[in-house]
């Protein structure tokens, strides 16, 4: 897995160990190996608390890894990263400020007039849907409005890569087969490379142009499902037989039922999400 040209992100042979104690300690991930190309989309699924969550926060430098290497665009990832958007389960916005004052928030952070920006955000602000809202505070707002104001503020600066955490992991099953078709259609708008923590096998092979299926703790690598489906992608492709034929391939390596026949998606996913996958 050497870094080449076209690669966005390179991880070769990482490994997580957390010290409980000076003579306890539990390793959540074992060299895990893989990479993406720039544009590329990859789902990470397994079940909660496999290092999901862990993984992704090593690639943005949020947390260390124990043994082997990520790289990023050729740079070893040594310190939190500055080049990515990060979207989390939850929305995290600031409740005193608007959604046109949340999305411009990491032009402020970093030292920058946000009048540089403005004009940015509220295309960004429409992108996602939310022409109109510019001004209502997040109590205006619901949990799906919430998190695409979250999307929309990851991508202000423009930033080559996008990590997303279970961002829908809050909302109710409607609510998010609606985001996640939104998501996927703003995704494939700006082509960014994207790695995608979810626990829904149908959303994973929605979403992705590959599939990581993670084991049980301690996380290693099970399967790298490369999902050969066209795109632009839209909810007509769920009852295709390539798509639910990646769906049970993945079910069946991960070991869980098979989909029912009136109702493929619901039964499909893994189990409800947890804050510490």
């Amino acid at each position: 897995m050497t870094a080449t040209n076209d690669l966005a992100i390179d991880v070769l042979k990482v490994s997580k160990t957390y010290k409980s104690t000076p003579t306890k300690s539990l390793t959540a991930i074992r060299e895990v190996s893989f990479s993406a190309k720039e544009g590329e989309f990859i789902s990470i699924v397994g079940r909660s608390g496999c290092g999901k969550s862990t993984l992704l926060k090593m690639v943005a430098g949020l947390l260390p890894a124990t043994s082997g290497s990520i790289r990023v665009f050729g740079s070893e990832v040594d310190e939190p990263l500055d080049n990515v958007g990060f979207v989390f389960q939850h929305p995290l916005l600031l409740p005193w400020r608007n959604t046109l004052d949340n999305v411009l928030l990491p032009a402020e952070l970093i030292g920058q007039a946000r009048e540089r920006y403005v004009e940015r955000a509220r295309k960004l602000i429409e992108t996602v849907g939310l022409t109109g809202f510019e001004h209502t505070l997040p109590r205006g707002l619901s949990i799906g409005m919430q998190q695409r104001v979250s999307v929309a503020r990851a991508l202000l600066l423009d930033p080559p890569i996008l990590l997303l955490d279970e961002p829908f992991a809050a909302l109710d099953e409607l609510t998010r087969e609606e985001m996640s078709s939104e998501l996927l259609r703003v995704v494939q708008e700006v082509r960014k490379t994207v790695l995608f923590v979810t626990h829904s096998i149908p959303e994973a092979v929605m979403m992705g142009d590959r599939v990581l299926l993670l084991s049980e703790r301690p996380a290693v690598l099970k399967l790298d499902l490369r999902v050969r489906l066209p795109r632009p992608r839209d909810a007509t492709i769920r009852t295709s037989e390539a798509y639910l034929g990646y769906c049970e391939e993945l079910r069946s390596c991960l070991g869980v039922g098979r989909a029912s026949a009136g109702d493929p998606s619901r039964s499909a996913s893994t189990p409800a999400a947890s804050p510490s996958s």
